[in-house]
């Protein structure tokens, strides 16, 4: 870590199907950032992975590689309903 990348806790706020959320978890932790969630429980049968959820998330590491984690994960996953809110650095 350098001497201008610090450690943040963002709360990021999800928005979109039940199913991605743990994409995203995934996509934070590739890049080592700690990740705190309650994962929801994920409905089987026809039309369970689509019912929309509003989930926080905390996650805690360095802001660029949160911000790069979430914007991989919305090039994937955005097409298809998922929404993410990362507050500025600053905030």
């Amino acid at each position: 870590m350098t001497e201008d990348e610090h450690q943040v806790t963002p709360s990021i706020t999800y928005r979109g199907p039940v199913g991605f959320v743990s994409a995203l978890a995934r996509e934070l932790r590739d890049r080592d950032v700690n990740v705190d969630y309650e994962p929801p429980p994920e409905e089987r049968g026809v039309g369970g992975d689509v019912h929309e959820i509003v989930l926080g998330i905390v996650a805690a590491g360095i802001y660029d590689s949160i911000k790069s984690g979430v914007v991989a994960f919305l090039g994937r996953f955005g097409p298809h309903g998922a929404k993410v809110d990362l507050p500025d650095e600053e905030d």
